[in-house]
C-alpha cells in the first residue's frame, strides 16, 4: 500500500508490534518486530485505581495499585492494525482493543481509528 492516496496527515510516530499466530511454550503470545507508524493521538488516559490484595486476610486493608490505560489514536492506512496488537507511544505500551476503518468522502480508506 505504499503511495496510498490519503488526506490523513499523522502528527506523531509510534511503534506497531503485530501479534503473531503462534504462542510460546508458556502460552504467551508471540509478536513480530516493531514497525514505525504514523499516528495522531485523539486521547490517552492512564488511571491508577486501588484494588484489594487477595492474600491479605489479616484485616490490614492493604491494596495494590492497578494501572488502567485507555485511549484512541488515528493510524495511517499504510499499516493494518488488528485487535491484540501492541502499539508503543512515547515508551508506553497499549494493547489494541478495537479497530475501525474511516473513509474519505470519495470512498477511499483514509485512516484507522484504533481503540486502546
Amino acid at each position: 500500500m505504499v503511495g496510498m492516496k490519503t488526506s490523513f496527515i499523522p502528527v506523531n510516530t509510534a511503534k506497531l508490534i503485530k501479534a503473531s499466530a503462534g504462542f510460546t511454550v508458556t502460552g504467551e503470545r508471540r509478536y513480530e518486530q516493531p514497525v514505525r507508524v504514523g499516528i495522531s493521538i485523539v486521547r490517552l488516559a492512564t488511571n491508577v485505581t486501588p484494588t484489594s490484595v487477595r492474600a491479605d486476610k489479616s484485616g490490614t486493608k492493604s491494596y495494590a495499585d492497578e494501572q488502567l490505560e485507555k485511549g484512541r489514536v488515528l493510524m495511517h492506512p499504510r499499516h493494518i492494525p488488528k485487535e491484540g496488537d501492541i502499539i508503543e507511544i512515547f515508551g508506553d505500551r497499549f494493547e489494541i482493543t478495537g479497530v475501525r476503518k474511516v473513509f474519505a468522502m470519495d470512498g477511499v480508506l483514509d485512516h484507522y481509528q484504533v481503540e486502546l
